[in-house]
């Protein structure tokens, strides 16, 4: 906003931004490895934002997934669309489910690593939901598909730790950062 300031040569300068800043720390940041990769002490964070980058796994025929809280109950809910260049616009809904599935339009062939999401989690503090949206590009080495996701997960509590897996195999390669605000 320009507000008058007798102060200034032209009598006129920007008034300062009102509060509402989010400041994002960089929490965690590493390879992905092993079965699973777990993320704690993140009950202090309203927002996080996720970034995973050259997902690959052992074998083929994988799905990435999240969980929060170690929390395998049918708490996860969401909808997707997919598309490819050679396909047709695909969509998916998924109800309770015990996981949020990222790549789950396709499966991915073993050791392809041109995979990669980011992943916003909001209102991580309250209990009742959390906000789940994700953005993600994967190859299938037919496609490559671009997958946007919405959804929520029921809370009993504060998110305090995110666990990543693959629903098959184990993680070959990849990098995750987790930021906080």
């Amino acid at each position: 906003t320009l507000v008058a300031d007798s102060g200034e040569t032209t009598g006129l300068k920007w008034a300062a931004p009102a509060g509402g800043n989010l400041d994002i720390d960089q929490i965690a940041t590493g390879s992905l490895t092993g079965s699973s990769v777990t993320v704690s002490s993140l009950s202090s964070y309203d927002k996080l934002i996720i970034a995973a980058y050259g997902i690959s796994s052992t074998t083929g025929s994988w799905q990435f997934r999240i969980r929060i809280n170690a929390d395998t109950a049918n708490n996860y809910y969401w909808l997707g669309l997919y598309q490819a260049p050679s396909q047709a616009d695909k969509r998916s809904i998924d109800t309770a489910n015990g996981d949020f599935r990222i790549y789950a339009r396709t499966t991915i062939p073993a050791n392809d690593t041109n995979n990669s999401s980011i992943i916003v989690l909001e209102n991580c503090k309250a209990t009742g939901y959390t906000t789940f949206r994700a953005s993600s590009y994967f190859d299938d080495q037919n496609n490559v598909w671009k997958e946007t996701k919405e959804g929520y997960y029921l809370s009993a509590a504060a998110v305090s730790s995110i666990e990543f897996s693959l629903t098959t195999g184990n993680f070959s390669a990849g990098s995750y950062y987790v930021y906080g605000g």
